[in-house]
């Protein structure tokens, strides 16, 4: 990790004798530090981060800066009371984040983020995936690439406006742009132009393939019971008005792309589908897309500000799960929040950090001008300034099956912090922090880590097993406060490549690991398709060649019995799904008859 002189001005500690601090500036000022995220640099400032202010409701932009050396970056704008905002952070090929707040004259406020890196990929035969084959496109223009970056929201949401309240179940971004110019060659001009074969095809609206993550697929609801399938919502982010709307209406497919009938509600909600989870819809346009259940009904909380007994003016106010508020000129305020939105307020005076004391969630629905729940007065005083402290944390990384996980990596950040202040804590060669580390054969770990508002630690691994090509493994927590005792950090997401082999015994085909098959084929020396079965849930180790097994649909022949297998054919196997330990695994091999 690079470690920088910070250029921002955010204490983390009162200071005895001082009085507490005004804002001066009737304009609203934002400053921060933009990071960079991931699992290889996270925490490294960013330089030449670009970030771009908009007023939400005419999408009117209204100052922009770019992030220095030391990731930090400051601007200024004037506003009225209540204006909504979008602080929208871009960088090269870095997932984008967007952040929404209501401020006002006075407001000053510290806002830091980190940036994630995205996936790239690539497309081909109308068909674009990347590398984890987490998001796929079909139905595009050939010659494109692009990037891409899957989130499972209770483990790594990137904190965009309003996913709290959308109960997200998935959220994804991509982004497609045009590939380098293809070299055709030149042209024979006695050879003649080839023959139409009608295979070409033309793209359309895109399909957006999203797989949903084995721990969300307890939340997963229907949204159109009654039908033969599996709806689910899919909701655009609008970058300009930084809200979501409804855009298209999806189904749930196994990996191997087979509907999944409403019929197998339960058995998914219940982790025991083996042929794993896709959520799939035409959409429109690239960007943040999410799968959602039907947002949680609104409420709103009111109240006043003073600081040291006077009305405050400016003050931000914050809660998690609701966008934060600036406080008028009469100390007045609301915040729109969620029915299950409690827990502590924070509030930014000046530019710095406060208690706010604790808010209970609001008690009925209502929207900020109509019926809302009191809070009461809040006050800032110097005493209340908050101080970041640094965690030591001791933990244990482990699998789904509560097994240590030797060799994970392991990082701690909070990228709610400054630049100054993290230097402050940690030094300016970070010498006394340990933000990131390895896990030992016990799987054991320790960090010490700066914590202001949001730690989130982070684990990744690649583990080494018996008929396995490649087994990886990944987690990550979020912590409000330094933990008390040992951390369990569990590496529940993960996709297992299997070493598969593929056995003939007459007409019994079997293969090794004794994973459920969703597909069989046959073909002869030529490759032409002898037999051809498929399973929404799979077919298991062995199969009789021209024998249909229970839950299976034979494709080829249409109907009737195969041609008798000959020497020289090849029967090949796939394995997609997940198994029972929640990892998505894949696997192929194919054999040949002696």
């Amino acid at each position: 990790m690079r470690l920088v002189p910070a250029i921002l001005c955010v204490s983390i500690c009162a200071c005895p004798g001082e009085g507490l601090r005004r804002p001066s500036d009737k304009n609203v000022n934002l400053s921060g530090t933009v990071y960079l995220g991931g699992t290889e640099r996270r925490g490294d400032p960013l330089e030449g981060a670009s970030i771009t202010v908009t007023r939400a409701s005419d999408g009117t932009q209204l100052a922009t800066a770019t992030s220095s050396v030391t990731g930090g970056w400051r601007l200024a704008f004037a506003a009225e009371a209540d204006t909504r905002v979008v602080v929208a952070f871009r960088s090269g090929n870095l997932v984008p984040n967007f952040r929404g707040l209501f401020v006002g004259p006075f407001a000053e406020a510290q806002l830091s983020v980190a940036l994630e890196p995205a996936e790239g990929i690539e497309c081909t035969d109308n068909h674009c995936v990347g590398a984890s084959d987490d998001l796929s496109l079909t139905e595009v223009p050939d010659n494109l690439i692009g990037r891409a970056r899957v989130f499972e929201p209770s483990t790594e949401t990137p904190r965009l406006i309003g996913l709290e309240a959308l109960r997200p179940v998935v959220v994804a971004w991509y982004q497609l742009d045009a590939g380098p110019a293809v070299d055709g060659g030149q042209i024979d001009p006695d050879a003649g132009l080839p023959p139409d074969d009608g295979g070409t095809v033309i793209p359309g609206p895109p399909l957006l393939r999203v797989r949903v993550p084995f721990v969300a697929w307890r939340r997963i609801e229907d949204a159109q019971p009654g039908t033969a399938a599996i709806e689910v919502p899919f909701l655009q982010f609008d970058e300009g008005k930084g809200s979501w709307s409804n855009q298209a209406v999806g189904t749930l497919e196994t990996e191997h792309g087979l509907k999944i009938p409403e019929s197998a509600l339960a058995k998914v909600r219940e982790g025991q589908f083996t042929g794993g989870v896709v959520a799939a819809a035409t959409i429109t346009r690239a960007g943040y897309w999410t799968i959602a259940l039907p947002a949680a009904s609104p409420g709103c909380l009111t109240g006043t500000v003073e600081a040291d007994g006077k009305l405050a003016e400016g003050a931000l106010l914050s809660l998690e799960g609701a966008e934060p508020v600036a406080s008028r000129a009469d100390g007045s305020f609301c915040l729109a929040a969620p029915l299950s939105a409690s827990g502590p307020v924070a509030v930014q005076y000046a530019g710095l950090g406060y208690g706010g004391g604790m808010a209970t969630a609001p008690a009925a629905a209502g929207t900020c001008g109509g019926s809302c729940t009191a809070l009461g007065k809040i006050s800032v005083t110097a005493a209340g300034m908050l101080a970041a402290k640094v965690c030591k944390i001791t933990g244990k990384t482990v699998d789904g099956a509560g097994a240590a996980v030797t060799g994970a990596v392991v990082l701690g950040f909070d990228e709610s912090l400054g630049g100054n202040a993290f230097n402050t804590l940690c030094g300016k060669l970070g010498t006394r922090c340990t933000l990131s580390t390895s896990s030992d054969e016990k799987g054991e770990f320790t960090l010490n880590v700066p914590l202001l508002s949001g730690l989130t630690v982070t684990s990744t691994a690649l583990v080494e097993k018996a008929g396995f090509v490649e087994a990886s493994r990944r987690g990550s927590v979020l912590l409000r406060e330094c933990p008390t005792g040992a951390l369990q950090l569990r590496l529940l997401a993960g996709h297992d490549k299997l070493d598969l082999a593929v056995t003939l015994t007459g007409t019994a085909i079997a293969w090794a690991p004794v994973r459920p098959a969703v597909s069989v084929r046959a073909i002869d020396a030529l490759g032409v398709v002898k037999w051809e079965i498929q399973s929404l849930a799979g077919v298991g180790s062995p199969v009789t060649y021209g024998v249909l097994p229970a839950g299976a649909v034979q494709l080829f022949p249409v109907t009737g019995a195969p041609p008798a297998l000959l020497a020289g054919d090849e029967v090949s196997v796939v394995l997609d799904g997940t198994g029972g330990d929640g990892y998505q695994y894949s696997g192929g091999a194919a054999a040949t008859v002696p």
